[in-house]
């Protein structure tokens, strides 16, 4: 029973990782990097795939800087960035 609802849960956070890559920014965003570390970590979620040593180092460093996108005065960049920090946050946690 537990297994099922780990892996149904697995699933989840693979699919709203897929949606999230597949969204894209928001189209005025200039200065979004195609590739970054963070899509790297959420492409890896995606899949499924577990995050080496130093993918998981990276993944905390991230997550510090989630008190700077607080202060993001655009919404739709700010609740952008801010899913990506939940997703590797998310990530992380499932190692």
């Amino acid at each position: 029973m537990f297994k099922n609802i780990f892996k149904r849960r697995k699933n989840d956070l693979a699919s709203r990782c897929q949606t999230y890559l597949e969204a894209g920014p928001p189209e005025h965003m200039s200065n979004y990097v195609s590739g970054s570390l963070t899509e790297m970590i959420i492409g890896h979620g995606a899949q499924g795939n577990k995050l080496d040593s130093e993918l998981v180092e990276i993944a905390s460093i991230i997550l510090t800087e989630t008190q700077s996108i607080q202060k993001i005065e655009d919404d739709k960049i700010r609740d952008y960035l801010l899913q990506g920090s939940i997703l590797v946050n998310e990530i992380l946690s499932s190692q």
